[in-house]
């Protein structure tokens, strides 16, 4: 998962989550209302990301970490 910060028109700043699933797993089976719901429960309402993006892959460097200037 990586959590990116884009343009909005009434905060200024919102907060977007792109989700990579493992295999195996299917986006029917967690759709994007359980993520929220999880994830409002687990960090709160402030934090929970304003949109959820299911990607098959992230981009990432050589060692593994995932390359934010891409998404």
């Amino acid at each position: 998962m990586a959590v990116i910060g884009v343009q909005d028109h009434f905060t200024g700043q919102a907060i977007n989550a792109l989700v990579s699933l493992k295999p195996g797993n299917d986006v029917v089976e967690t759709p994007h209302t359980e993520f929220k719901a999880q994830m409002r429960k687990e960090i709160g309402p402030f934090a929970t990301p304003k949109a959820i993006f299911i990607v098959d892959d992230l981009p990432k460097t050589r060692s593994g970490k995932i390359m934010r200037r891409i998404l």
